[in-house]
């Protein structure tokens, strides 16, 4: 910087001293009086300077003693008397324009905080509590404007960085949120919150493994936060890391045995894990402790209605609405289990909201599929088809799905099973135990009915829709992963150490997971001693069912569009043509519409073709007290009836032919 003369150090000092910033002032007279020490200018400068200084500082001093009594009125009254004689004292303006914030008044105290940057354009705190006053207002453009000016003059500013953060991830940037908050670790990386805040972020993007990392740091760093245990939890949860999970939030309980949210999320871990009886009980302590949480009465419904008491679910559904009445995804449950009367005020409720503007996707697609449901119960089809559709299309503008995926997909499992065929597990191979039985075919095909069926064996334990087929071997299916003997032998052991969780010391284990019906190919390769069972039922009711049917699973987003999911139909269809014709008589081809009109006859053949020794068990599916959690819960448990197939033609003048190419 160039040295300045005397005249321009003296203009200069005055400027600063006509502005109020006697610091600065201060500084200047104090360098001229060294330089000159005789010079009277420069002396009277700084006896001025100084005198006008230590006031400031005095009016500063008990300014902040009166702000942190927390007395504001008297702080605010005491400010704007010293700033009368003393307009351009910018910390005095800072302290009041806390005060004023303090007392919600932003308009001021944004004026205020705007006055003392104009007399100083770098004061970095100003610009810190002016981005506040913007983030109590939800105005997080400014907000993020003031921070980033803050930062600019102050690079080192964890709590700007942290605040910053906050507006970004409020605004919908959570890129940006997590570049903050990473900035603001650099700072201080033992910041366990933060480490937290990064872990929410990145598991609301579906970046687990990274989120797993952030919230074990949290947790490491302070071995006592609950809240991170807890998030923790449910990110491994998501990870289908369930013991690790259900340990730590074991965790996160002890340290706070009274904090509902911990319990609840043990209460989802059994749910997935089919325990619905540890899940109840979870949920029951949950709602114990807090018992206005209308979430928790929801998922206890759930899990009441998927053990068979469709009564208790109900009383839970409805115990939720009256805790949260505008609870789309609750009234959603509630029509799926209990019969309503049309002037039933939950049906009235559920007309005034659907005619709301500023509804979400995702409640107009719970609403609209509930309205549906009670439509058809009062054989109304017409209004009932209306709300589908837009139930459908809300979910699918949600979910964003092409089919042309699918498509690809497809293609690569029929190459990729070439490869497979010529893989041949050596003699040695160690024999499967327990046995796995496969149930596939389309969702909404029968394949619930057929696993009650077969898991009445005493013989066979049911163990639901699993996973382990495609999240173990899917790449290997489809070629993502070259199909290799060390690959297929490494996925055989681990779905066989998978399920014998659920064997319950049974020869066999059905998995009813329908998609499994796309690995045909590694299954037989990876299973020969397997059981395979193939559910065919009539394509319109398929098709009809899945439509009608809400997923949450985003694996069947193909069901939310008319046109998709017969699309999807037809290359389910041709895929099984594959299989049947490259492993003739492999298959057990099971209709589901002759199992229905001859359940005696067709039941038997099935149990004889299965290699299984008749019980009489298997002809009462509907006693089977097994958990049920697809959308066939309440269906299996009554006993097997006929003409469900034919339910879809309600709809049919409605559809305007959409399935007609379903039966060319």
């Amino acid at each position: 910087m160039k040295k300045l003369s005397l005249s321009e150090a003296f203009d200069k000092a005055k400027r600063y001293e006509k502005v109020g910033n006697y610091e600065e002032a201060f500084a200047i007279y104090s360098a001229l009086k060294r330089s000159i020490p005789q010079n009277q200018k420069a002396q009277n400068g700084f006896d001025r300077a100084s005198k006008k200084l230590l006031k400031q500082r005095a009016d500063i001093g008990k300014a902040i003693k009166l702000f942190d009594s927390a007395d504001f009125l008297e702080t605010e009254k005491f400010c704007k008397t010293a700033l009368a004689n003393d307009s351009g004292n910018v910390i005095l303006l800072n302290i009041l324009g806390l005060v004023l914030h303090r007392q919600r008044d932003y308009i001021n105290s944004q004026r205020t905080f705007k006055k003392a940057l104009q007399l100083k354009p770098d004061y970095t705190e100003a610009y810190y509590n002016l981005g506040n006053t913007y983030l109590d207002q939800r105005n997080f453009t400014d907000a993020v404007s003031c921070y980033k000016k803050a930062l600019k003059f102050e690079p080192d500013y964890l709590d700007a960085y942290l605040n910053l953060a906050l507006c970004l991830q409020s605004g919908g940037d959570v890129e940006g949120a997590v570049k903050a908050y990473r900035k603001a670790l650099e700072i201080n990386p033992n910041n366990a919150e933060t480490h937290n805040n990064i872990g929410t972020l990145l598991e609301a993007k579906g970046q687990l493994q990274d989120a797993k990392a952030a919230f074990t740091a949290a947790v490491n760093l302070k071995p006592d936060y609950a809240l991170a245990l807890k998030n923790l939890g449910t990110t491994l949860s998501a990870l289908e890391q369930y013991e690790n999970a259900l340990q730590v939030l074991g965790s996160a309980i002890e340290l706070d045995p009274t904090w509902a949210q911990p319990r609840y999320a043990i209460g989802q871990v059994y749910k997935i894990l089919g325990d619905f009886e540890k899940a109840r009980d979870a949920l029951q302590k949950v709602i114990a402790i807090s018992p206005n949480f209308a979430e928790g009465h929801r998922s206890l419904g759930s899990v009441l209605r998927n053990l068979g008491d469709i009564a208790g679910a109900e009383e839970c559904f409805k115990r939720a609405l009256e805790i949260q009445p505008r609870f789309p995804k609750c009234l959603r449950q509630l029509c799926v289990t209990a019969k309503l009367q049309q002037d039933d005020p939950i049906i009235i409720l559920m007309k005034d909201l659907s005619e709301e503007e500023d509804l979400s996707l995702d409640d107009t697609c719970h609403l609209n599929f509930a309205l549906g449901y009670a439509y058809t119960s009062f054989d109304d089809y017409e209004n009932a088809y209306k709300c589908l559709i837009k139930a459908n299309a809300a979910r699918m503008e949600m979910l964003g799905y092409k089919i042309e995926t699918d498509i690809e997909l497809m293609g690569n499992l029929k190459k990729t099973s070439f490869k497979l065929n010529e893989i041949q597990l050596p003699k040695d191979t160690e024999p499967a135990m327990p046995i796995p039985i496969f149930i596939l075919g389309m969702p909404r095909s029968g394949t619930t009915l057929l696993e009650q069926i077969i898991s009445a064996h005493p013989e066979v334990s049911g163990a639901g829709e699993l996973s382990y087929v495609n999240r173990l071997g899917g790449d290997i299916a489809c070629g993502m992963d070259e199909p290799t003997l060390e690959n297929v032998l490494e996925f055989r052991r681990n779905y066989l150490d998978a399920i014998s969780a659920f064997a319950d010391g049974r020869k066999y284990v059905s998995d009813k997971m329908p998609h499994n019906f796309r690995h045909v190919a590694l299954i037989k390769c990876a299973f020969p001693e397997a059981i395979v069972v193939h559910s065919r039922r009539d394509a319109g009711a398929i098709c009809w069912s899945n439509f009608y049917q809400f997923f949450p699973a985003k694996g069947l987003s193909y069901c939310f569009g008319l046109d998709t999911v017969v699309e999807y139909y037809k290359l389910y269809e041709d895929i099984m043509e594959f299989w049947n014709n490259q492993y003739p008589n492999y298959l057990i081809n099971n209709d589901y519409e002759d199992l229905t009109l001859n359940q005696e006859e067709e039941t038997k053949l099935l149990i004889k073709e299965m290699g299984l020794p008749w019980d009489d068990a298997c002809l009462s599916p509907h006693k089977n007290s097994r958990a049920i959690k697809t959308a066939s819960a309440a269906q299996v448990r009554k006993e097997v009836y006929k003409g469900s197939s034919q339910k879809w033609r309600k709809f049919e003048p409605y559809l305007g032919g959409a399935f007609d190419a379903l039966y060319e």
